[in-house]
């Protein structure tokens, strides 16, 4: 049954919206900046009348739906200001620049016609504004695959966002969506579409329409609740010294096609974020989709469901782990791989055994990282030359 109170008395026309644009999903320096607009000029950038059209999606415009604050400039970003002479304080795309806002966004991915109209006759009978459009993968994949956008009638500071944006998913989709949905700094493209498929591409704007009131959003919510998602974890905040080679070498033994095994690399990389945007800005976030994009071509085919789509499921991860404990947590399962390599290679053969390239690799990592283990398994199989 629908609540009345989630809609506000405040109309979208009598509010003004922010949002930050960029070139690109890795592109951390914003190109444009919307500070305090109508909300149908914030539309005429994120949905304009025609898509984008890119054959790669991470190459279409992204945006947040949020201003951008003044701070340190981090990773690359901030090697280049130096070299430049600039000051190492601007804006750029982190969760240390992100401030306010009141632009919301639901991605329904695999929605049915059914189910959409049943979402569009809430809409109306709330007398919500909205923007909806198809996002890059729609008709390649099945059902409807969608962005939502409405405006709540106040900014929300990201540590409150989260929260009240997956209240309102309950409401209006009867279940929470993904979290990181719900954070103001999870980028999303804007309108665009792959060009053999523009044809398919639609988008739907209802500008006549009221807010939705962020303090009921937030009413619905407990306060332990709250509590948890506004207050960060220590773990998140450890820096420590990063190898990237040895690391490099760690990732030559991890597998994205087990799902456990995906996810834990996702929070491990996560919790190594802080350590690894020191370097380069968004090191972490490059890391983890390369690593994504090695799994088979039957486990990606699952990627364009949110809840299994890389580029949307690592702003979700709470590590739950220090940077070190994380790093070591990689090497760890690394040691366990190559082991097994090893193990299977015939190392007792007679004077010059006959290693497979696979095989050399693991001996290779184990000497450099586990000395000891590979010693003790070349002098179990008696075979001392490798010693």
């Amino acid at each position: 049954m629908l609540n009345n109170k989630l809609a506000s008395t405040v109309g979208v026309n009598e509010i003004t919206v922010s949002a930050t644009l960029f070139n690109g999903a890795f592109n951390t320096l914003p190109s444009k900046e919307l500070n305090e607009v109508p909300f149908a000029e914030f539309l005429e950038h994120v949905v304009p009348e025609l898509p984008q059209l890119v054959r790669d999606k991470s190459k279409a415009t992204y945006f947040v739906g949020c201003v951008l604050r003044e701070a340190e400039l981090i990773g690359k970003t901030r090697e280049k200001a130096i070299k430049d002479g600039r000051s190492t304080i601007g804006k750029q795309r982190s969760s240390n620049h992100v401030t306010a806002g009141k632009v919301v966004k639901l991605d329904l991915d695999g929605i049915t016609e059914q189910e959409l109209k049943a979402l569009l006759a809430k809409l109306k009978a709330l007398g919500l504004a909205y923007a909806l459009y198809t996002t890059f993968s729609h008709a390649d994949k099945p059902n409807i695959r969608a962005r939502l956008l409405m405006v709540l009638d106040r900014d929300l500071p990201q540590q409150e966002s989260k929260a009240a944006v997956l209240a309102l998913s309950k409401e209006l989709l009867g279940e929470s969506l993904d979290e990181s949905e719900a954070l103001l700094s999870q980028q999303a493209s804007i309108y665009c579409a792959y060009p053999d498929r523009a044809h398919l591409a639609r988008r739907r704007v209802q500008l006549e329409g009221r807010c939705i009131s962020a303090d009921y959003l937030l009413s619905l919510v407990p306060a332990s609740t709250l509590k948890a998602y506004t207050q960060p974890s220590i773990a998140t905040h450890q820096v420590i010294p990063i190898d990237l080679n040895k690391l490099g070498d760690a990732f030559k033994w991890l597998d994205p096609n087990g799902y456990n095994e995906w996810m834990k690399v996702g929070h491990c990389l996560k919790a190594l974020e802080p350590s690894l945007d020191a370097i380069e800005a968004d090191l972490a976030f490059k890391l983890w989709i390369i690593f994504s994009e090695e799994a088979s071509d039957e486990k990606k085919a699952r990627n364009e469901q949110s809840q299994y789509d890389p580029m949307v499921i690592f702003d979700q991860f709470k590590p739950s782990m220090p940077a070190d404990a994380a790093m070591g947590t990689l090497m760890g399962i690394a040691k366990k791989r190559s082991l097994e390599v090893a193990r299977a290679e015939n190392l007792a053969t007679a004077d010059d055994p006959t290693l497979s390239d696979k095989g050399s690799e693991a001996i290779k990592h184990l000497r450099t990282y586990h000395p000891r283990e590979i010693q003790l398994l070349i002098e179990t199989s008696f075979c001392k030359e490798y010693v």
